[in-house]
C-alpha cells in the first residue's frame, strides 16, 4: 500500500465568497474531506465505512448545489444554467469515481484529491461570478430567500419514526 497522501484541506478566508450560508457550507464540505482522510489513515478501516462516507459526502455536495441553485436563480444570475451545468458534470464525476473506487482505500484517497482540487476550484472561481450579485437584493428579500428554502428543505426530509 502507498503512504498516505495528506492534503491540506483547512479553511482559508481567502476562498469566503462573501454569503454566509454558502461560505458555510464550503466549510463543512472542507471539513467532511478532512474526515475522509483521518479515516483512511485508520489502519483498521474497511470498505463499507468507506463507501458509506463517501455517499454522505455525495449527498452534502447535492444540497449545497441545490441551495446554489436556487440562490443564484433568485438573483437572476445571467450564468445560472451553465452553472447549474457545471454542477451536474461535477457530480456526474463524483459518482463515476466513488463507482469506480469506493470499495479501495488508494482509490478513495484519489477522490479525495479530487474533491479537494475541485471544492477549491469551486469556491476561487465558479461561484465568485454570483457573489457579487447579493448586493442586488434586499435584507429582507435574502431573509424571506433563507426562510423558504429551509421550509422546503424541512418538507422534503423523510418523516422520522416515532
Amino acid at each position: 500500500m502507498s503512504d498516505p497522501v495528506s492534503i491540506p484541506t483547512q479553511w482559508n478566508p481567502a476562498y469566503s465568497i462573501g454569503i454566509v450560508e454558502i461560505d458555510q457550507q464550503h466549510m463543512d464540505l472542507m471539513r467532511h474531506v478532512d474526515t475522509m482522510q483521518d479515516l483512511l489513515a485508520h489502519p483498521k478501516v474497511n470498505h463499507h465505512t468507506i463507501r458509506k462516507t463517501l455517499r454522505t459526502f455525495i449527498d452534502h455536495v447535492k444540497s449545497h448545489f441545490q441551495f446554489e441553485e436556487e440562490f443564484m436563480f433568485l438573483l437572476g444570475y445571467e450564468h445560472y444554467h451553465s452553472h447549474k451545468e457545471t454542477h451536474k458534470f461535477l457530480l456526474l464525476q463524483l459518482k463515476r469515481l466513488v463507482e469506480d473506487n469506493q470499495d479501495q482505500v488508494n482509490g478513495a484517497r484519489r477522490i479525495i484529491k479530487f474533491l479537494h482540487n475541485w471544492l477549491v476550484g469551486h469556491m476561487a472561481v465558479d461561484d465568485r461570478g454570483y457573489a457579487s450579485l447579493i448586493t442586488q437584493i434586499s435584507a429582507e428579500d435574502y431573509r424571506l430567500f433563507l426562510e423558504q428554502l429551509r421550509h422546503k428543505q424541512d418538507q422534503e426530509r423523510p418523516e422520522e419514526e416515532a
